[in-house]
């Protein structure tokens, strides 16, 4: 299934990959290889991040698009994009598809990962949709159902697919095709018809 036509739609899809970014099978890849137009966040430091740094690398890439922007997150990118929300930095977002955010409180998390935990407890100043798995190794689904909520993000269980990355065996994600999609359509400005 094709996206909608968003290489000239009304929005530039920016991707925010998670810890270690992604690879060049992981869905985010491959839908960039489709679709020229989807923008990536490309982080100084994949393998050690920290808060702020990925926070100020995300709010630089938005502020450069000169259309509204539309984010889509995996993984710790997700995080990345709730603190930036709550630091009131994302003023060009209309929309957010957030994918496999792990929880980043919980006792364990990796210490490479710098100043993610807490978790701001903000609802998101745009429509949002998260997807979680019900064996993600890295979060349990009612705890990422609860953020969800918190975020007042509508909430989505795709059963038992595992991280929702490369992990995973996703390839293209073609139900994370048509789920953005779908996501996409009910947002201001769509185009008629989708």
């Amino acid at each position: 299934m094709e996206l909608m036509n968003i290489d000239e739609g009304p929005w530039t899809l920016v991707n925010v990959p998670g810890w270690g970014g992604s690879s060049p099978s992981h869905w985010q890849s491959l839908w960039e290889a489709d679709h020229p137009s989807i923008v990536r966040v490309v982080q100084a430091s994949w393998g050690f991040p920290v808060l702020q740094t990925w926070v100020d690398r995300l709010c630089e890439v938005v502020s450069r698009q000169t259309r509204p922007v539309v984010l889509v997150g995996h993984s710790l990118g997700v995080a990345t994009i709730a603190h930036a929300a709550a630091q009131g930095a994302l003023g060009s977002v209309v929309g957010a598809f957030l994918v496999a955010m792990p929880d980043v409180e919980r006792t364990g998390f990796p210490p490479e990962i710098k100043g993610f935990s807490p978790l701001p407890r903000k609802k998101l100043p745009f429509p949002s949709l998260m997807v979680g798995s019900q064996d993600d190794p890295y979060i349990a689904s009612p705890v990422l159902a609860h953020w969800a909520e918190v975020f007042g993000s509508r909430f989505v269980d795709v059963g038992r697919r595992h991280h929702l990355g490369d992990a995973a065996g996703l390839g293209e994600w073609l139900e994370g095709k048509e789920m953005l999609a779908g996501f996409l359509a009910g947002l201001p400005g769509a185009p008629a018809g989708h």
